[in-house]
């Protein structure tokens, strides 16, 4: 049997109000890795989520400083959670 991985996300971000649902939930996808070079395309399917939706919350989280992009050797975009 596999083990399940567990994400912890801060009460600070469940109950921040200019979050929405989605937006949580993308916040806690980039938080489950130390930095995370997920595609688009997979964690909108892995969250249910078009890719478009994926983009904005990826877009407004950096943009309210709760995660940021990180440089990488490739075209593709990594992100990590700040601290």
């Amino acid at each position: 049997m596999d083990k399940e991985k567990f994400l912890k996300i801060s009460y600070g971000i469940l109950a921040d109000e200019n979050l929405t649902p989605s937006e949580k939930l993308v916040y806690a996808f980039v938080c489950g890795f130390k930095i995370c070079y997920a595609s688009i395309r997979t964690i909108a399917t892995t969250l249910g989520i078009s890719e478009r939706q994926v983009v904005r919350c990826l877009k407004k989280l950096v943009k309210l400083g709760y995660i940021r992009e990180v440089k990488t050797d490739q075209r593709t975009k990594a992100y990590k959670r700040n601290e």
